[in-house]
């Protein structure tokens, strides 16, 4: 078993490594609610590359800074529920990409 971290922003709490398959952050509401799990990790645990993680340090060596990367990312998502403070998409598009 491994233990996560926790990371308060924005009236979230953002705990790493998600505890769900596949998943780099388990997000839950400021009473400890379980929201949503957001970002792609590999078969192999290994997490996929992001624009810039704006929740904390934890996956910041899989930033990649690359704006041209960034804007297929969003194009191929901006029909994604960007707007729904829920959404898997949300969490992704305003922390991660």
């Amino acid at each position: 078993m491994y233990r996560q971290k926790a990371y308060y922003k924005d009236g979230y709490i953002f705990r790493a490594p998600s505890k769900r398959i596949n998943k780099k952050y388990d997000v839950f509401s400021e009473d400890d609610k379980y929201i949503t799990s957001f970002g792609a990790r590999k078969n192999t645990g290994e997490p996929y590359e992001q624009y810039e993680d704006l929740v904390s340090d934890f996956y910041s060596d899989y930033n990649h800074f690359d704006p041209k990367r960034r804007k297929l990312y969003r194009t191929r998502h901006k029909k994604d529920n960007i707007n729904d403070p829920i959404s898997a998409g949300y969490f992704a598009w305003h922390y991660l990409w």
